[in-house]
């Protein structure tokens, strides 16, 4: 099992350099994770995510995926995924 909470939020001009951001438009970190994985999961492996409602334009390539929980915070939605991938 990997368990990631990537920087997630969209990239702002006044952001640049904080840990909180996962590019432009929040996803590129995590898209870049989610390609790497599979790489380092056993047959049956799982993935626990953490992404949030300002998160724009996942791929989620061929991975399962099934929402666990969710949690408001002041201005954003918080989810937790389970991912399978398709091996």
């Amino acid at each position: 099992m990997i368990i990631f909470n990537p920087p997630y939020l969209p990239r702002e001009k006044h952001d640049e350099g904080k840990d909180t951001t996962g590019g432009k438009n929040g996803s590129e970190i995590i898209n870049k994770f989610l390609n790497q994985a599979k790489a380092h999961l056993n047959k049956n492996g799982k993935i626990l995510l953490l992404t949030s409602s300002f998160t724009k334009n996942i791929n989620w390539l061929d991975y399962k995926k099934e929402l666990l929980g969710t949690k408001s915070l002041f201005f954003e939605e918080l989810y937790v995924w389970e991912l399978v991938c398709c091996i």
